[in-house]
């Protein structure tokens, strides 16, 4: 039977590839430079998830690094939206900023699903 903890560390893998994806493909050819500042130290997430998912036992004292780095990417990215909305000079923009704050969202979930899984020891 798979646990919810399973789950989410799965959920977490496949989000993070999703999101991966969208940054270095179709995201980026908005031109929107925070999806360019995005990209490369995103490429970490889709691996962290990968390991925690594999074999949380060993690689769950790195949650909370995972977090971290998530949450710095959420700060930046809702700096950058503030910035946009307070300096809103380029219209074309704006389906880019829909997108981005799009992955703001599952990037607020995935911090909440790794915390769930911070709370339980040994991952199960």
């Amino acid at each position: 039977m798979v646990s919810m903890n399973q789950l989410l560390r799965a959920g977490l893998f496949i989000y993070e590839c999703f999101r991966l994806l969208w940054v270095m493909g179709p995201g980026g050819q908005f031109g929107i430079p925070a999806l360019a500042v995005y990209a490369a130290p995103s490429a970490l997430f889709p691996l962290m998830a990968l390991f925690f998912w594999l074999d949380s036992s060993r690689y769950g004292v790195y949650v909370p690094l995972y977090m971290a780095g998530k949450i710095i990417s959420i700060c930046a990215a809702v700096g950058w939206l503030i910035f946009f909305r307070l300096n809103i000079m380029n219209i074309e923009l704006s389906f880019g900023v829909v997108q981005l704050e799009i992955m703001l969202c599952g990037d607020i979930f995935s911090v909440a699903a790794a915390s769930f899984i911070n709370k339980r020891p040994g991952g199960e």
